[in-house]
């Protein structure tokens, strides 16, 4: 009878431990929906390096080549070129390289960095399809990552406060221009020291091999930062500025952390194709979001000649990894996740005869 018990009460175990996985690993999946053409004509994105989707439907998509923002709609499964704004030019409303954007339905209102002007133009949505501009912010070194909430505009780049002190990520109050640093550039690197910094970063050109952008995202009063070149995430209070030390990053299953090896490094110098070899064995991360329930990491790598190379790892807030799996169709590292509908949208190539020819996949994030 004992024995009978103790085996029944094993079962038991076992079944609760089931079931917790199973509710763990469900916590968060991705679903492939469809993909949407964008059409050459009558004007080809030439080079469009990020995009925004509003909550009405339109892709507003910085065109780096063309020096435009260009607005499209839906029309059935491909995107019409609706409007353009701008045009390459020295002008009150023209660009020169815009390149990453932010839209922010709260306040409506839509921006653009302009890696060639250094300056990230504010719009204000003002009817369905027409934008005005604003306001402008320098952003001498440029960035990767902006977001704008509450009339702050957040910023992944490179700055330095009153005592040149480097700073990673900050955020510019939009009433009275006043800059608050979130992240010195030390701990990005998993550095203790501005010291360990000058040392091993700005003399180290390993570091720098491996990989320079950052992308965040916000949620509630805390911003979730990641590096490009490396998993680890880091969470911030953006009211209080407290980093907080969470586990992010221990258990992804495909991911391996790019390092500067010798023949990166000798690639960098002198061997294009030796670099992006060495690099293809590596994985970088692509972009982070984050929603109510949980966070995604979108990372690249290692190079399969079979599938994609792009994996999506999901996070509770709290840092628990959750699980890690490919992501399906081959996408590419331009996303706009709509928290709303938990849509992730990414702007994806193919080469067509000579030409690129650009596409929309659309996924579905699970709650």
């Amino acid at each position: 009878m004992a024995v009978t018990l103790r085996f029944l009460k094993g079962v038991a175990i076992l079944i609760v431990l089931a079931l917790c996985t199973t509710s763990t690993t469900s916590a968060g999946d991705i679903k492939f929906i469809e993909r949407i053409e964008i059409p050459g004509e009558p004007q080809p994105l030439i080079n469009p390096w990020d995009f925004c989707v509003t909550e009405d439907g339109l892709f507003l998509i910085p065109d780096y080549g063309a020096g435009n923002i260009k607005i499209y709609e839906r029309n059935a499964d491909v995107l019409k070129l609706s409007k353009i704004i701008g045009q390459k030019g020295v002008g009150s409303d023209d660009f020169s390289r815009p390149t990453y954007c932010l839209y922010d339905k709260e306040g409506n209102k839509f921006g653009a960095l302009d890696i060639g002007l250094r300056k990230i133009f504010i719009y204000a949505r003002i009817d369905r399809l027409e934008f005005k501009r604003v306001q402008e912010v320098p952003c001498w070194h440029g960035g990767t990552d902006i977001l704008l909430s509450q009339d702050k505009l957040f910023v992944s780049g490179y700055a330095t406060d009153t005592n040149e002190n480097p700073y990673d990520f900050y955020f510019i109050d939009l009433r009275d221009d006043q800059t608050t640093f979130l992240l010195p550039s030390y701990f990005k690197y998993g550095l203790k020291s501005l010291s360990e910094y000058e040392i091993q970063y700005r003399m180290n050109s390993g570091i720098k091999a491996i990989g320079i952008k950052s992308f965040f995202d916000i949620q509630e009063d805390y911003a979730y930062f990641v590096w490009e070149g490396n998993l680890k995430i880091t969470k911030v209070n953006i009211v209080s500025r407290e980093i907080a030390s969470m586990p992010f990053g221990t258990n992804p299953l495909y991911y391996i952390k790019p390092f500067a090896s010798t023949r990166l490094l000798e690639g960098y110098r002198k061997n294009f194709k030796l670099m992006q070899s060495e690099k293809a064995k590596m994985s970088y991360v692509r972009n982070i979001f984050a929603n109510k329930k949980f966070l995604f990491v979108i990372s690249e790598g290692p190079a399969s000649a079979n599938a994609s190379n792009f994996k999506i790892q999901f996070y509770t807030l709290d840092g628990v990894f959750l699980k890690e799996t490919p992501m399906p169709g081959m996408t590419h590292y331009r996303m706009w996740f709509d928290k709303d509908k938990s849509v992730l949208y990414s702007l994806s190539s193919e080469l067509s005869g000579k030409a690129l020819k650009y596409f929309i996949l659309t996924y579905k994030i699970s709650e």
